[in-house]
Formats: structure tokens, C-alpha cells, sequence
């Protein structure tokens, strides 16, 4: 019980309608029944803690006669205990129904102060409107806010400083007019808040520049809504405004949100909050200046909005969860603070930064940071902190401590103190922007790290160089300028890493640089040291550049090394002893920008000992030697290569990767390596490469010596861009190749598999070389003879051998060509004009395409023999395969001066046109395909040879006479004479309104498509000819008359003849041989067939008696009993020599 008449003012209950509770509960004194004026009425849910007599919670239910019986009128004994004291009393209720818990609440309320006794205002429904000025004075507080205050754009609520407001939960003040503090004498600050319970925060929304003027104020346990979200406890929108000596401390959710606002915070104390201490975003405008910001559970200042400016100086931020600062802005300057003691987890940081306009970060104390996941860093300094620059940072813990992303600004780094023993790095640079290109990177960006005058914990510069994670490593990043530092913390003397001879470099050159005559330059083991875009450096003659393995040169800059041939020529080499050791990671050059290097040895470096990227790099009266893979790599790049050695290295001499530009390599001597010049290109842009006036000599390996793949992945060419003519692109000109060893790949291997790429071979020696289960040169090319075909003439190939170890002779040149001087698998390159002289291969020239029938142009080489059947015997071919081109060497040459071979034959490859007579004294050579045209009249005298060449035919039109006699018969056969085979060539086709006449003539050896002789219309006779050895059809004649003729087939047990729509055959699956059609008994009598090899001579006899009885008729055919019966035909046994005369003319 408390003593009479003392007063409970309205202590915070707000309504919350619920069931039957329209009506009034009245709070009474208990025992005597009297209504205590002095207290408020109560209606609905209130925050009290209501108890019973017996000091037990409530059982929410109405009772009047001390049972627990319910009735529609009634009151509930309570207490109600407040910090001021405790109450007994009674709940009076009209509600026609039963009552169920009508006090709902379960939490004490605490006041603001603990006075006895105590008075305050309540600020009710109509109190919180505010539209004119209301002043809240000190001497009236405490103020209760029970309802939203909402000030609108006339209002003005003016509170006194000292002024004490509580506020329940959920409640919000919005600011549309004008929220100001106003000086007491007092000077105490104004206190909003309530310590046990949560109200929403303070939002302003006013465009009136003085709509929020606040100072000497505490808010505490804001940010958190009606329905228990956490939401910011100041909101400034869209405003101008200050905030000073303030204190938001104990919110739920963020301290101060500003939204496209300019705010400028001063001296305030921005701490507990259970998110972020300060959040800007939307084109807003920070100032925060002697502020302390600690212990949030969020970052102490964070904003991810480009249009943002941020301003933080003489500023503590300290211990808070996720981390201090984390700005994305446009602007920002973080100056003079002090940030300390936050123990950090990733994804988050203690500072990241990054900025669209030139900002900085300097002077300020970072100390006693913790971050213990691997790989993390401290402070992340993205784009465009151009100054970052006498900071102190020590004694923290980190994997990295800086990491700094470098954009096309140079970042100034100096006069910092760094020292943080425990870190891996201290600093790291990273570059967002770059290409990476292989063994380089091609930065977009060009900046760097300028960190020169900083103390690094250690006046060593080895152990600084481990500190620092940049150019110095195989992720290349953008270099950091350290060379020059501090050896203490106090004092700013730097210490020198060079002497009067020799000189060490860990950073990287960003400026002009000579190093001076006969000087030595050492780069320590782990370096990249760099010529940065910016940089520029020359080597006077005689300097010594010694690399400590590993370690590398990087130039993105230019360099120009220019010794001379007196004795003081330039040196870059390894610092161990290439017999002693087999460390494949010693030192390596790679150049992104322009080189130049004259009288300059490069002597034993690691694979790709040097690297071009991009631009255009000469090297002259150079010496590379020693590397440990490659000499020489050059991507995307232009090269000059000229009078320079390269040797004993255990890779190819020089690789080059999608060239571009010129590339010149000339008059170069490439020995003892395990590859001369590897070329690979797969791009639409051709470049022009020369490789003239090369030695290349004494490689073993298995690789290629010269090997090239160009191939287009872009797109295909049709078929009429692969007969445009194109200038060559690829010229190999004047290079000697010998006494080379290779094992499973060709000593040459060229494929250019696009027409663009058109490449000319010329003038080249091959010598005594020797490739093992390969051929000595292997070509794929695009394009057609010479219209843009590629060129190999005028070449030597002498004394090289192709060896077949398997000895599995035809089978082995099916799959790898093994065996072969030159192997042609793809496209119509022409090979004129060579000498070829390789005695032990199998063959000197083979085609293994797959293309359409051709002619691969070999005209005018030498080949070792006057005698074409020699010559035919030394080419893999057509003939062989019957699916690739014909190799054409007719005419050939007779000597090694080239000089060609008399005509052997008449050369017919033109249309005849008129009457022609062909005579007997020389055989006659159907070179190309020809037509005899309509009303020409052809005569062939008795005793002439007609030869096909591979896949010639010949049409008739007109008219042939062909007239021969028994004992000098005519004959049409294939050139290969003794070597022939059925399908040499392809077919004699009659269509024509004269009737031609062929008498004692033989046609042997045709038929590669078709029937060997077609006739068509009634348009020939043949009396006593011979057909033998065709791949297809013997003769299919149409109306045609044969009288004593003779069929001979190769194949002994298969044979088939066909009349009209009647056939008869021995064996299964096989081609007709002889087809008449409109065929009857005057058109083909006592014709013969002879089977080779055939045993069954029965076999005649029954095709004779089957077509007797079709045809109920005499059908006169023979069988030839023996081979004197008819003019024997094989070739092969009785071939036709023919003697040398004088050209006539008629080639």
C-alpha cells in the first residue's frame, strides 16, 4: 500500500482494442471502495505488470464473489509496481461479456528518473500534432510520448536543453517542419529514450534548411518500430543539416541514416548500436569531424553509393564488429582519425574504400587490428585513393594489411610507417582492368604503388621485399616503389642498395634510367623487376645483368640494350651454373611494349627465356643460348630477328604464337636445339613472316624443326574466295636445313589450313637429314595451284632419309606418311622446279588428300632419272589410292641445272576444233581432258599410241576414224604403261550425229568412273578391238555394232554381261562388264571373252547356251581357247619402249 492522496501519473498505457474493451476499467483503491481521483483512467492493454493479491500473475479471468466463477460485471484485484511504488487496487469492468485478459502486459516499466515524488506531461493523440510552435521546457520534463509526434511543415518543437522525454515502443518523432535544442543555463543535454523499452527514432523529411538543429542531445534505445523491426534511430532525408555533441547510443538497428541529405556530424558519440554506427547513400553529402564511433555491431561508417562524398577526420572508430570503415563513394578524405582494437572475421575488413574521383587517406593511426582468416586483409583500398600518404599502421594482425587496387593514377604511398610483424604482407597491389596474355598481362590501367620513404619494421631490404606482394611474383600485379626507405621510425634517413659497381633492384623503373658502361646489375631471387609503361631504360655496352634464380624482367615500358662487337657486348644470365645444375626456374625477359637489343647475350634462362607480347621487338648480332625450354616466345607481336645465334637450348629456338604485324627471321644460326622455329597462328589477321637465309642444323629431338600450324577459327571460305587469288603471306626463302634428327614428327611441318595464309617455300636446302617414322617435309594447305595455292619450288631435298622402321611399306604411308621426302595430306600446292634426290626413301613425293580429283603441279624437277617409269615409281599418288590428286611431273627435268626433258609425246589438252590428223611417229599424250567438237573430223593413222594421263577422258562430237590395221594396231592405254592400272584414266564417250569407226584397236586400263568406252546413238563401230583391264565397265554400247571383238577382265572368278534388260554372271556383287543396249544379232557377232585366271572354261559356254535360249536364236559369242587367239594386251609383259626425238612443237 502507498500513502494516501499520492499520485501515479498515467504511467504509459496505450490502447490496443481488443474484444469487449470499448468500455472503462476503472483503477480503484482496495478496501474501501473509493475511486482515486488522481489516477488516470486506463483503457485497454497497458505495460504494467499486473499482479494478484497473492502477488501471482493474473489468470485473465473476472471475479466478484472470490470464486472462479465468471460474470458479466465484475473487478479483478491487482497490483501494480512501478519504480516509484507499488499499488493495490481493482479493475472495474462494464463489459457485457466475459472479460479475458484485459491487462495484458507482462513487463515492469521503468521511469526516467527515480524521484519521489514525480511529475511529467503526457503527450497524447492531440499533444503529438504538432503545426506551431511548442516549446518543451527542462522544469515540465519528464515528457510521456504516447502517440507518433508528427511536426509538420509550420510546426516547431523547441526543447530545452535538460529536457527529459520518454517514449514507448514502437513510437517515432517525424521532423516535416522544424526539430531545434535550445540553450538553458543548465546546459545539460536533452535525454530521448526509455532503458527498457524500444521506440522507433527520430525521422526528418523536412527541405527546410533549419529543420533539424541539434546539439547537447542523448538518444537511447531508438530503432526499433511498432511491429519489431530495427530501423535507424536518426533518419535525415533530403536536407541540410548539423548534428553536434550528440550521443546515439543502445538502438536496435543503425545509429544515423542519410538519405540525399548534406550532414555535417560533430563531436557526437555514435555507439552500441546494434547495426552500422552511420549509413549514407543516394547523393549525400558527410562530414564527420572529433566524433567517436565504437563498439556497433555493424561497420562504425559504411555507404555502397557512388554519388556519395564522404569527410571523416579526428575521428576514434574503434571496436566495432564488422569493421570500421567501408565506403563506396565519389569523393571522400579519411584524415587524422584514430582506428583501433576490431577483431574482424571475413567477408569483412577493417577499411575498404574505393572512391570514382581523386580522394585520399592520410595521417591516420591504425593500430591493434585483428583479422586471423587466411587471405584476408586489413585495409582494402580500391580506385582512386591517389594519396595515401603518413599514416601510421602498427602492430596489427592481418594476412595482408594493405591491399591497394592501382587504376590508371600513380597512388603516393609515402611517409608511411608500416610495421606489422605478425602479417604475411604488408602490402599487396591488385589492378581490376588488365588482359591476361600467357606468360604476361597486358594492364589496361597503368598506375602504381609510389611507396618510396616508408618504414617497413626492418632496415633490410630483403626482408622488406618479402613484405611486399606486387610485380615480385607470378601474379604480376602493379609494381610498388619501395627502393628507397626508411630506417627507423623517428628519423627519415633512407638507405642506399647500390655501390659504385654494382647495383641491386627489387621495385621497378617508372622514369627515364641509364645504367651506366660495364656495370653490373643484379635482380635477387624472387624479383620481377619492372620497366613500368611510364618507364624507360637503356643499357650502356658492357653492363652485366645478373638474374638470381628465380627471378624475371618485365617491361611494359621500353628498353633498349645496345652493346657492341668490341669486346663489350650486353650480358643477361643466370647466377648458377648451367653444368652444375639442372633448375628449370632461373630468369626470363617478357616484353609487352618496344625492345630493342643489339649485341646482347642471353645466356641460360628458363622456358620462354624470352617473351614478346604485343609490340614490336628487335633483336640483332644477339646470342641466345642455354634456356631451359624455349629461347625465344613471341605472342601478338612483331619481330625483327636478324645475324643472331641461338643454341643449345632445350626447347625450340624460337616459338612464335599468333604473330602480328612483320616477322622477320633472317640470317640466323639455329643449332642443337630441340626445335628450330615453331610457328601457330589461329586468327583472322595474317601477318607477313619471312624466315630467309637461316642455318638451321644439328637438332635432335621429337619435335619438329620447323614446324607451322595457321589455321583460321574465325570463319570458312567459300568456294569462289578459294579461287581468288591472294598474295602470299608466309615467305621461307633461302634457309639450309641439315644434319637434323627427328623422331616420330617430319623435320618440316607445315600446316596452313586456311587460304589466307598462302605460303611460298623457295630456294631452300634440305640435306642429309634424318626423321624417323616421318617424312621429311609434311604439308596441309588451302587453296588452288597457283591461282592461291602455297608454293614449294626450286627447292633441294638431298640425301635425307624418311626412315620406315617398321618396314610396313604401303600400310605405314596410309597413316604417317614414314618413308617420304615430301607428304602432301591436304590442299593443291605446286612443287616445281625441285631437286630430289633421297635415294632411300620409299618414294619422293606422296598425296594423301582426300579432296576431289586434281592435279598437283611437279613439273620440271629432277628426280634422279631420265626414265619416266622410274620417275612414276618414285611417286605416291592417285594411282596408288584412287581418292587424292594426280601428281603432274611431265615434263620433268633431266639434270640437277633442271634442264627439261625432250618431248616424249605429242601434248593434246586443248579442245579440237577442226580436222586433225594424228600420225604415228611419236605417241600421243592426252594431257587434260579434251573434246573432239562437232563437224571436226579426227583421223588416227595405223600404228599410233594414245595415252591418257591419270583421270584425262576424251568426247566425241564429231568423228573419229581410227583405222588400224592387224599388224599395227592402235592403242589407248593409260601413260603409266608397264605400271598401269585398271582406272588410270577415265573413259572414251561417243555422242554424235557422224558415225565413228575404230578397227584393230585397244583400249586398256580405263574406266575410272564409268564404262571405259561409251557409245551413245548409233555413233560407232568396232571391228576386231580389244578392251581390257577396266576399273568399271569394259564398254556400254547404245545401238552400236562390235564384230569380232575381245573383252578381257582381270578378275577370274567374276564376270557379268548384260543385253537390254537380260544378264548372266559368275560371282555376286560385281559391276557389269559388258552392256549392249538395242543390241540384236547384226550389231555384235562373234565377239570373245577372256577371263584371266578363269579355270572354268564351261563358264563361257553356259553365258553362250542361257542367251540361245532367251533369244530363241544363233547368238554367235566365243570363248577365246587360248591367249594366241587375239593380239596379247597386257602391258606389263610386253611394254612399248619409245624412243627420244625433237620437239616439234606440239606441246
Amino acid at each position: 500500500m502507498v500513502a494516501e492522496g499520492f499520485r501515479i501519473i498515467h504511467a504509459v498505457a496505450w490502447i490496443q482494442n481488443l474484444t469487449c474493451l470499448k468500455e472503462t476499467a476503472k483503477l480503484e483503491r482496495d478496501g474501501k471502495g473509493k475511486s482515486n481521483r488522481n489516477l488516470p483512467e486506463l483503457n485497454g492493454c497497458h505495460e504494467y505488470s499486473v499482479y494478484d493479491s497473492a502477488h501471482g500473475r493474473l489468470s485473465a479471468k473476472a471475479n466478484s464473489d472470490g470464486k472462479n466463477n465468471q460474470h458479466n460485471h465484475g473487478w479483478i484485484r491487482f497490483q501494480i509496481q512501478t519504480d516509484i511504488g507499488s499499488f493495490d487496487g481493482r479493475i472495474a469492468s462494464t463489459c457485457s461479456n466475459h472479460m479475458v485478459a484485459p491487462i495484458c502486459g507482462t513487463g515492469s516499466w521503468r521511469w526516467i528518473e527515480h524521484e519521489k515524488p514525480y511529475n511529467g506531461v503526457i503527450i497524447d493523440t492531440d499533444d503529438a500534432i504538432i503545426n506551431d510552435r511548442v516549446n518543451w521546457q527542462a522544469n515540465q520534463s519528464p515528457y510521456f510520448i504516447e502517440s507518433p509526434v508528427n511536426i509538420g511543415r509550420n510546426g516547431i518543437l523547441a526543447i530545452e536543453e535538460g529536457t527529459k522525454i520518454a517514449i514507448a515502443n514502437g513510437i517515432s518523432i517525424k521532423v516535416n517542419g522544424r526539430l531545434m535544442i535550445t540553450q538553458s543555463s543548465q546546459r545539460q543535454p536533452v535525454s530521448i529514450g526509455a532503458k527498457s523499452q524500444s521506440w522507433q527514432g527520430i525521422i526528418f523529411e523536412s527541405s527546410n534548411p533549419q529543420a533539424m538543429q541539434l546539439s547537447n542531445i542523448n538518444l537511447y534505445h531508438a530503432g526499433r518500430d511498432e511491429n519489431g523491426n530495427n530501423v535507424p534511430a536518426i533518419t535525415v532525408q533530403k536536407m541540410t543539416a548539423m548534428m553536434s555533441n550528440a550521443s546515439i547510443i543502445d538502438s536496435y538497428g543503425i545509429g544515423i541514416e542519410i538519405y540525399q541529405a548534406n550532414l555535417t556530424i560533430e563531436n557526437c558519440n555514435i555507439s552500441n548500436n546494434g547495426h552500422h554506427g552511420i549509413y549514407f547513400s543516394s547523393q549525400s553529402n558527410v562530414t564527420i569531424m572529433h566524433c567517436s564511433i565504437a563498439n556497433n555491431q555493424g561497420y562504425g561508417i559504411i555507404s555502397h553509393d557512388l554519388t556519395v562524398q564522404i569527410n571523416v577526420g579526428q575521428t576514434t572508430i574503434q571496436n566495432n564488429s564488422q569493421g570500421a570503415i567501408q565506403v563506396i563513394a565519389n569523393r571522400g578524405q579519411i584524415n587524422q582519425n584514430t582506428i583501433i582494437n576490431h577483431q574482424i572475421s571475413l567477408p569483412n575488413h577493417l577499411i575498404s574504400l574505393s572512391f570514382n574521383s581523386a580522394s585520399l587517406f592520410d595521417n591516420n593511426y591504425i593500430a591493434y587490428n585483428s583479422m586471423h582468416d587466411k587471405k584476408s586483409w586489413l585495409l582494402h583500398l580500391g580506385s582512386h585513393i591517389h594519396y595515401f600518404e603518413n599514416n601510421r599502421i602498427i602492430g596489427n594482425t592481418a594476412d595482408i594489411i594493405i591491399a591497394v587496387v592501382v587504376g590508371n593514377n600513380v597512388i603516393h604511398a609515402t611517409r608511411n610507417i608500416i610495421d606489422n610483424p605478425i602479417a604475411t604482407f604488408e602490402m599487396v597491389t591488385s589492378n581490376y582492368r588488365y588482359n591476361p596474355m600467357n606468360n604476361g598481362i597486358d594492364h589496361m590501367d597503368k598506375g602504381y604503388v609510389d611507396a618510396r620513404y616508408c618504414y617497413w619494421g626492418s632496415s633490410n631490404i630483403l626482408e622488406i621485399e618479402k613484405k611486399i606482394l606486387h610485380f615480385n611474383d607470378n601474379y604480376q600485379l602493379p609494381p610498388i616503389i619501395f627502393r628507397y626507405f626508411r630506417s627507423d621510425k623517428i628519423t627519415n634517413k633512407t638507405v642506399k642498395i647500390s655501390n659504385s659497381t654494382t647495383t641491386y633492384h627489387f621495385d621497378a623503373i617508372i622514369d627515364r634510367q641509364r645504367w651506366l658502361d660495364n656495370k653490373q646489375h643484379i635482380i635477387p631471387s624472387g624479383i620481377n623487376f619492372t620497366i613500368w609503361y611510364s618507364g624507360q631504360l637503356t643499357i650502356a655496352p658492357g653492363c652485366r645483368i645478373i638474374f638470381c634464380s628465380p627471378s624475371k624482367m618485365i617491361i611494359y615500358g621500353s628498353i633498349l640494350a645496345d652493346g657492341n662487337n668490341n669486346g663489350t657486348r650486353i650480358q643477361f644470365t643466370s647466377n648458377i651454373n648451367p653444368s652444375t645444375h639442372n633448375n628449370q626456374d632461373t630468369w626470363q625477359i617478357i616484353l609487352l611494349q618496344r625492345g630493342i637489343f643489339r649485341y646482347t647475350d642471353f645466356l641460360y634462362g628458363s622456358h620462354n627465356m624470352i617473351s614478346i607480347f604485343e609490340k614490336h621487338v628487335e633483336l640483332s648480332y644477339c646470342q641466345l643460348q642455354g634456356a631451359f625450354g624455349n629461347a625465344f616466345f613471341l605472342q601478338y607481336a612483331a619481330l625483327n630477328l636478324t645475324y643472331s645465334l641461338i643454341e643449345n637450348n632445350r626447347g625450340y629456338g624460337i616459338q612464335l604464337h599468333n604473330p602480328l604485324g612483320q616477322v622477320n627471321i633472317s640470317c640466323c644460326i639455329l643449332r642443337q636445339n630441340k626445335g628450330a622455329i615453331s610457328i601457330f597462328k589461329q586468327t583472322r589477321y595474317y601477318p607477313f613472316l619471312w624466315i630467309q637465309h637461316n642455318i638451321i642444323t644439328n637438332h635432335f629431338g621429337h619435335q619438329a624443326v620447323l614446324a607451322m600450324v595457321i589455321k583460321n577459327a574465325n570463319h570458312l571460305f567459300s568456294s569462289i574466295q578459294s579461287k581468288q587469288s591472294l598474295r602470299p603471306s608466309i615467305f621461307i626463302l633461302n634457309n639450309t636445313l641439315s644434319h637434323n634428327t627427328i623422331i616420330n614428327h617430319p623435320i618440316i611441318d607445315i600446316a596452313a589450313t586456311t587460304i589466307e595464309a598462302r605460303t611460298q617455300f623457295l630456294f631452300n636446302n634440305l640435306i642429309e637429314n634424318v626423321a624417323k617414322e616421318a617424312p621429311i617435309m609434311m604439308i596441309k594447305s588451302q587453296g588452288i595451284g597457283n591461282i592461291n595455292g602455297s608454293q614449294f619450288n626450286n627447292n633441294k631435298f638431298i640425301a635425307n632419309r624418311a626412315t620406315d622402321q617398321a618396314n610396313n611399306g604401303h600400310l605405314k604411308i596410309r597413316k604417317t606418311c614414314s618413308g617420304i621426302t615430301i607428304c602432301n595430306q591436304q590442299g593443291q600446292s605446286t612443287f616445281q622446279r625441285n631437286i630430289l634426290l633421297n635415294p632411300s626413301n620409299l618414294y619422293e613425293l606422296a598425296d594423301r588428300s582426300m579432296s576431289q580429283l586434281g592435279f598437283i603441279d611437279a613439273r620440271l624437277c629432277y628426280w634422279g632419272s631420265r626414265s619416266m617409269d622410274t620417275i612414276r615409281q618414285r611417286i605416291y599418288d592417285f594411282q596408288q589410292r584412287r581418292s587424292s590428286h594426280v601428281i603432274d611431273f611431265y615434263p620433268y627435268a633431266q639434270d640437277e641445272q633442271l634442264s627439261s626433258i625432250s618431248h616424249l609425246f605429242y601434248i593434246h589438252q586443248n579442245n579440237i576444233n577442226q580436222d586433225e590428223v594424228w600420225n604415228s611417229t611419236r605417241p600421243h599424250l592426252i594431257y587434260r581432258s579434251i573434246q573432239l567438237n562437232t563437224n571436226a573430223i579426227l583421223t588416227i593413222q595405223d600404228g599410233a599410241t594414245i595415252y591418257f594421263y591419270p583421270t584425262t577422258a576424251m568426247t566425241i562430237f564429231g568423228k573419229l576414224i581410227a583405222n588400224g590395221t592387224r599388224h599395227r594396231r592402235i592403242r589407248f592405254t593409260s601413260i603409266y604403261r608397264q605400271y598401269a592400272k585398271a582406272g588410270d584414266w577415265q573413259q572414251l564417250f561417243i555422242t554424235s550425229h557422224h558415225q565413228s569407226y575404230f578397227a584393230f584397236c585397244d583400249f586398256g586400263y580405263g574406266g575410272l568412273s564409268t564404262a571405259m568406252v561409251q557409245i551413245i546413238n548409233f555413233s560407232a563401230s568396232f571391228y576386231e578391238c580389244t578392251f581390257a583391264y577396266s576399273l568399271h565397265s569394259l564398254w556400254l554400247g547404245h545401238t552400236s555394232i562390235c564384230q569380232r571383238c575381245s573383252f578381257i577382265t582381270a578378275k577370274g572368278n567374276q564376270f557379268k554381261i548384260k543385253v537390254n534388260d537380260i544378264q548372266g554372271s559368275i560371282g555376286s556383287a560385281i559391276p557389269t562388264h559388258i552392256q549392249f543396249i538395242g543390241a540384236s544379232s547384226p550389231w555384235i557377232q562373234h565377239c570373245k571373252i577372256r577371263i584371266d585366271g578363269l579355270l572354268a572354261i564351261g563358264i563361257a559356254i553356259g553365258i553362250a547356251i542361257w542367251i540361245y535360249f532367251r533369244y530363241q536364236r544363233k547368238f554367235p559369242w566365243q570363248k577365246m581357247n587360248n591367249e594366241n587367239d587375239e593380239p596379247i594386251f597386257n602391258y606389263r609383259i610386253q611394254a612399248e619402249q619409245v624412243s627420244i626425238s625433237p620437239d616439234d612443237g606440239n606441246l
